[in-house]
């Protein structure tokens, strides 16, 4: 009894695999990354006892104010300083 065997054909996906082209949204990126921030700073802030008026997103910045400006701006420069050097403007 003998096999009629022939080689099997692939479809062109099958013969050079799968090419995938990923896009990132960018700015979606950055202002979750920011929004992430802004919370480990409030939490570092209020960990450490820092009073503060507000933490807001401006941009791709992160502005913090302080109602009283000199010990909690030392402090929380200590805080902030985890974040890079552009976590600051104190």
């Amino acid at each position: 009894m003998a096999l009629a065997l022939r080689p099997m054909y692939l479809g062109l996906d099958l013969r050079g695999g799968v090419h995938f082209l990923l896009q990132v949204d960018m700015r979606a990126a950055i202002a979750k990354r920011a929004e992430g921030l802004a919370g480990d700073i409030r939490s570092q802030l209020r960990d450490k006892n820092v009073r503060h008026a507000g933490i807001a997103r401006e941009g791709d910045s992160i502005v913090i104010r302080f109602a009283t400006p000199r010990p909690a701006t030392r402090r929380a420069r200590s805080s902030a300083s985890r974040y890079g050097p552009a976590a600051h403007r104190c």
